[in-house]
């Protein structure tokens, strides 16, 4: 019996799309805290919220404020969550926007805090129907899933949607308002970003929640105490991380493993690109087949399926949620 092939199944281990970067599987602060990092499109992230104690060169932050105190502050503190040191481990500190201006740094070296287009970025690239042009709002119904660490060690029940399909592995670590009061920990993330509002007493923030999978871009006054995730390298201008090529239709989409197109494939290739941006896997297509299997080695989550004509182009791309 006479069989033919589909597609060809090829292994390959690095992609960017703006060049190739490589994390490194842990970094440190000035204080020998170790971080574990993920790559996530063409950014390395920290998976956990910063412990740090002292700037970059050693100047220690304030802290140890009560209510009042830590209201009335101007310059750079930390605290932990309900100023319990035993918070720590879990969640990391909560830093008010003081400490994320200050020009000693608090990341660790080469790494900053992101910027408010950096996190409209990562939305973006994790939804692209997400609303980044926005001020206060819901930006996207699904990121906030993608990010969050799953089960309820770190979150309250229902924990909605959470995946950690990124590998992100966001926490809810509450937050400690301007009047000094702590509200939301195993309940919200707040992330902060290093863009100031122009109003000069606000900056800009990422809320994710244990309610539903949303992400919301938020302000805070500048004495709030928020978490801090830190990202490699120069900060960039802002926008969307841009993707050539039109949308390629597929359904189901959540899926199990069969993909069928609107529209026939053209001769190339097809690549599964994993959330943090590695090509896992990539597959030749032949003009008019409208549908193709993944094999059983490609593991369920979020993906990015890219394809290419026979010149190597880009001519289309398409999320995708592979469930089993």
């Amino acid at each position: 019996m006479k069989c033919s092939a589909l597609f060809l199944i090829i292994q390959c281990w690095t992609f960017s799309s703006a060049g190739q970067i490589s994390c490194p599987p842990f970094i440190s602060d000035i204080d020998g805290n170790s971080y574990p990092t993920i790559q996530i499109g063409n950014h390395c992230w920290m998976q956990e919220n910063l412990k740090v104690t002292r700037y970059n060169n050693g100047d220690s932050l304030l802290s140890g404020f009560s209510n009042a105190a830590w209201a009335a502050l101007d310059s750079g503190a930390y605290c932990y969550y309900n100023n319990s040191p035993a918070n720590n481990p879990m969640f990391g500190k909560l830093y008010n926007w003081f400490a994320v201006a200050d020009p000693r740094g608090l990341c660790p070296a080469d790494w900053r805090v992101p910027t408010d287009s950096e996190w409209k970025a990562l939305v973006y690239y994790l939804d692209n129907s997400a609303d980044t042009s926005c001020s206060l709002c819901l930006q996207s119904f699904t990121a906030g899933g993608l990010l969050k660490e799953t089960g309820f060690a770190r979150w309250n029940a229902p924990n909605a949607l959470a995946s950690n399909a990124t590998g992100f592995t966001a926490s809810a670590g509450g937050t400690r308002d301007q009047s000094g009061g702590f509200w939301g920990n195993m309940q919200r993330m707040q992330i902060w970003s290093s863009t100031a509002h122009v109003n000069g007493t606000h900056a800009y923030n990422v809320i994710i929640q244990n309610q539903n999978g949303t992400t919301y871009r938020h302000e805070d006054y500048f004495a709030e105490g928020n978490s801090i995730r830190c990202i490699y390298g120069n900060s960039m201008t802002g926008g969307h991380e841009n993707h050539p090529g039109k949308l390629q239709h597929l359904y189901p989409n959540p899926n199990k493993g069969r993909i069928f197109s609107e529209q026939p494939f053209t001769n190339g290739t097809m690549k599964v690109i994993a959330a943090q941006g590695t090509c896992i896997l990539q597959m030749k297509t032949i003009n008019g087949i409208q549908s193709l299997h993944l094999p059983e080695t490609v593991p369920n989550g979020f993906y990015i399926l890219q394809f290419e004509n026979e010149k190597g182009e880009l001519t289309g791309t398409q999320k995708l949620f592979l469930i089993r």
